[in-house]
């Protein structure tokens, strides 16, 4: 919710807006008032106007938390991972309380004795921008009772709105075309008739736009540039199914085919701008073989994979998610081998490194599926916004009496935006624009 804060001598008092209406203040000190612009619910500074007067931005972001409320059943004891140190997320900001004022800035020199200098504003910092990214390899739509169901798609579609997720990779689609819903939006997909398949979907009516659009491998990967309308934030999403069809040669080609359809598409991007890309999806092979579990018979991809995966890391400047080193007990996918019941962790989410972070993963056990659906919630470090820009006025009233063009024009203005009976809200704009422009 923003506020609008109207001052007067003596009295301060504060209104609420509409989260997605223009905000705009007024300094009695300023005869031209300040309008900003940015996202919904944003910040204020200390005093409320940060203290600036038309040129000053108020712009922030609201800091959304995200509780894991989920408890999962981990086969075998972890120390937890989300510690101070080595830890994924951002560390807190410092303190600004340290007890001492520094002078103003044109102060020179030490100040005279029993002087105290004018206390500094706090700085103005913008919170971390967050959205929900997951992945599911859904074994298919239907189950081996039904195989003609719907029930995963319906599943999905809770858990889009359950859980708050912005958007979903899902893996094994085992089709060219997942059906129509209006719940849904299908961003991009690719698949085949009967195995593969990769869809990113996202809720529909949550504002995102498809900018541009990219199958890299048939039925393995796709690539998306979106954008958000609401955030106006843009970014490349690739989603991702490793081929195992005929094993590990088949999945070392399908990196290495990988590996060479993104290197054309960033050398496309470079022109404008590549800062990196999300990726997330069913792996089909682990990066660490302390991510399989029991570790005593786990072993490390080959080095060949693990190569071609390295380049594509570094070409995308990708970091996983959950950190930088193995996290066992974020597993995504379990059966039963001659060694009994193993775990691994196939299904993970990749972020672009240096603008953004990432809280902590968060695995669901759906019950449809022998794969966990993977969360996590990954933070824009510097959220875009608009600068406060003055917001235009007329002149006088002494002024506009004396152009004899000025009330005519108004007259009619007024009377052709009134002539249905029902004024609506793009009428009146239209009208204020032109009220406007004849009085500048």
């Amino acid at each position: 919710m923003a506020l609008r804060r109207s001052s007067t001598t003596d009295l301060v008092t504060y209104r609420a807006l509409p989260l997605h209406s223009t905000m705009e203040y007024k300094l009695t000190s300023s005869r031209r008032p300040a309008q900003a612009v940015g996202y919904p619910a944003q910040g204020r500074g200390a005093d409320g106007d940060s203290g600036g007067t038309a040129g000053t931005s108020l712009a922030g972001v609201v800091a959304a938390s995200v509780s894991n409320n989920h408890q999962c059943k981990n086969p075998h004891p972890v120390v937890p991972r989300w510690s101070t140190a080595g830890s994924n997320r951002d560390p807190p900001p410092p303190s600004l309380g340290s007890g001492q004022t520094s002078a103003p800035k044109r102060t020179r020199g030490k100040l005279p004795d029993g002087a105290e200098a004018e206390p500094q504003n706090p700085p103005l910092e913008l919170t971390k921008k967050p959205f929900r990214i997951a992945t599911w390899n859904m074994c298919g739509q239907g189950t081996k009772s039904a195989p003609k169901s719907k029930e995963k798609i319906r599943l999905v579609e809770q858990m889009l709105t359950l859980e708050n997720i912005d958007i979903m990779v899902l893996t094994e689609t085992h089709t060219t075309s997942l059906p129509c819903s209006r719940r849904v939006q299908v961003l991009e997909q690719t698949g085949l008739a009967s195995r593969a398949g990769v869809a990113i979907i996202a809720k529909a009516g949550s504002g995102w736009e498809v900018l541009r659009k990219e199958i890299l491998v048939p039925g393995y990967a796709a690539a998306i540039h979106i954008s958000h309308r609401t955030s106006r934030e843009s970014f490349w999403i690739i989603g991702i199914y490793g081929d195992i069809s005929r094993g590990q040669s088949s999945l070392v080609s399908f990196y290495e085919r990988l590996l060479g359809r993104l290197t054309a598409l960033v050398r496309r991007q470079a022109k404008t701008h590549w800062g990196g890309c999300f990726m997330a999806g069913d792996w089909n092979f682990v990066e660490y073989a302390r991510d399989r579990f029991p570790t005593a018979h786990a072993e490390r991809a080959p080095v060949k994979l693990l190569e071609t995966f390295n380049k594509i890391k570094n070409l995308c400047s990708m970091v996983d998610t959950a950190g930088p080193d193995p996290a066992p007990s974020l597993w995504s996918y379990s059966k039963m081998t001659a060694h009994g019941k193993t775990y691994s962790r196939l299904d993970r989410i990749y972020r672009p490194n240096g603008s953004w972070s990432a809280g902590e993963v968060i695995p669901i056990d759906t019950g449809s599926s022998d794969h966990r659906m993977m969360i996590a919630p990954v933070y824009l470090r510097k959220p875009k916004i608009e600068k406060a820009k003055p917001a235009p006025r007329l002149p006088s009233m002494d002024i506009l009496g004396k152009a004899t063009k000025f009330s005519p024009t108004i007259l009619r203005e007024w009377d052709d935006m009134t002539a249905t009976g029902h004024i609506t809200l793009e009428k009146w704009s239209a009208f204020k624009r032109k009220v406007l422009e004849s009085g500048l």
